[in-house]
């Protein structure tokens, strides 16, 4: 099997807890603006965490489950822990937190850590695999038992942050149940788009295009959870404005691949201005391996304005001299001259006029845009 995480760079891990809140928003890369050309997005992750998700219990946050529930075991029996490739635990630690309810307060709590009756044994069996041997029927307690695990680790370091798993305690269910967390990667840069105040983010305008690039370097090359040319890829509103995220990818007039690491991104000209998350997930999610999810911060302007259509230029009247005709058909030589001087005058005055239009439309007239 493909190990989890290849060799790559090693990088400075971010602590912290992240659960799938911050999962579905986790500022990726910076971006930069050219002084000529379209925005650049470069996908360039200088931190990696790994979140264990309790696929049985809900799915993914690529993936969720249809019916979301806690797994049934029976009182006195085993968890069986298979972790993925490249993850293990010298030392697995795990508490369970016994209550009437998901979510709900516990009324008792069994660990490794605790000698005694409250004590959990855990057995390592291989490599990445474990035993939880659970308490024996307990009428005052449960009958839901939220199990954390702790001490995971990856081979290359980075941090490995467990969801909870869900347990039903019942004497009726099986004696032996498997769990096998599936793994999303977060990779980010060193930001918290939750704080008030987030990333600054790549400013883009709506309506104009702008390329998305993850460079030889690039993690997101190196963990091969997919590329940009199979990603699928949204737009969350963080302003608010918006009921839920924009499906960019599979419309070519918002999401155009040009390569397996090169794509350009054109948001809606009518996209309200304010922050969004642009969400590119690797991978895929229906096949129970890894996956990688990224988000990137913008800071979308307004689509620039189209200037009106200008209005059309109404013709010059013609001119019309009156001392050009003669009752008597009789002209003198000055007065003849002195007319036909007036002639010339009104003849530049056309022309003059005919010049001027040509110049008012031009100046009026919006350039056509190249097809």
């Amino acid at each position: 099997m493909t190990p989890l995480v290849p060799a790559r760079r090693r990088l400075t891990a971010r602590t912290g807890v992240l659960g799938l809140t911050v999962l579905a928003a986790t500022a990726l890369g910076a971006g930069t603006a050219g002084a000529e050309g379209p925005a650049t997005v470069v996908l360039d992750p200088t931190d990696v965490a790994i979140v264990l998700e309790a696929a049985e219990n809900f799915g993914t946050a690529a993936d969720p489950a249809e019916v979301p529930g806690a797994v049934p075991v029976a009182w006195g029996g085993t968890v069986e822990l298979q972790l993925p490739d490249g993850l293990d635990a010298p030392t697995l630690g795990a508490r369970l937190e016994l209550g009437p309810e998901v979510g709900g307060s516990p009324t008792r709590v069994l660990s490794t850590d605790t000698p005694g009756p409250d004590g959990l044994l855990v057995g390592r069996v291989a490599a990445g695999r474990f035993t939880v041997a659970l308490p024996p029927v307990d009428p005052a307690n449960g009958p839901i038992g939220a199990l954390l695990l702790s001490g995971i680790a990856s081979a290359e370091g980075f941090p490995v942050h467990p969801d909870t798993y869900f347990l039903e305690l019942d004497p009726a269910a099986p004696a032996t149940v498997g769990l096998r967390p599936q793994v999303t990667v977060v990779a980010h840069q060193p930001c918290d788009p939750t704080a008030a105040v987030g990333c600054a983010g790549t400013t883009v305008p709506a309506g104009v295009p702008f390329r998305v690039t993850a460079p030889p370097v690039s993690e997101l090359r190196t963990l091969g959870h997919g590329t940009l040319q199979d990603a699928e890829v949204t737009l969350a509103d963080l302003t608010g404005a918006s009921d839920g995220p924009l499906p960019l990818s599979g419309d070519p007039a918002r999401y155009a691949p040009a390569g397996p690491w090169d794509a350009t991104v054109t948001l809606p000209a009518g996209l309200g201005a304010g922050r969004h998350h642009l969400s590119l997930l690797l991978g895929d999610a229906t096949s129970g391996g890894p996956v990688t999810i990224a988000t990137v911060e913008l800071q979308v302007l307004a689509a620039p304005a189209v200037p009106p259509a200008a209005a059309p230029t109404p013709a010059a009247p013609a001119v019309v001299n009156a001392g050009l005709l003669s009752n008597t058909g009789v002209e003198d030589t000055e007065a003849g001259a002195a007319r036909t001087g007036a002639v010339a005058t009104g003849a530049g005055l056309l022309v003059l006029a005919g010049v001027g239009t040509v110049v008012v439309r031009a100046r009026r007239e919006p350039p056509t845009s190249d097809a």
